[in-house]
């Protein structure tokens, strides 16, 4: 978690499914506090490590928008 908190969004490299790799990121409401996510998941022949943690990056500018764009109409 850590790890995780510290990055902006979390990897899992065959932990929940041999075969496939995830990445998460959170969905925060307007007060910061993480409410929801958005994940990815894919199987690690399309999807290695290396991509993942680039997914990553992608993946938590893709939660910031939302987390904003929930903010601004006035979600808790």
């Amino acid at each position: 978690m850590r790890e995780a908190r510290a990055r902006g969004y979390a990897v899992t490299f065959e932990t929940n499914w041999p075969g496939e790799n995830g990445v998460g990121a959170a969905i925060r409401n307007g007060s910061g506090a993480p409410f929801a996510a958005i994940s990815i998941s894919a199987p690690v022949e399309r999807v290695n490590e290396a991509a993942c943690l680039r997914l990553g990056e992608t993946l938590m500018e893709a939660a910031r928008r939302i987390s904003l764009g929930l903010a601004a109409t006035g979600s808790k």
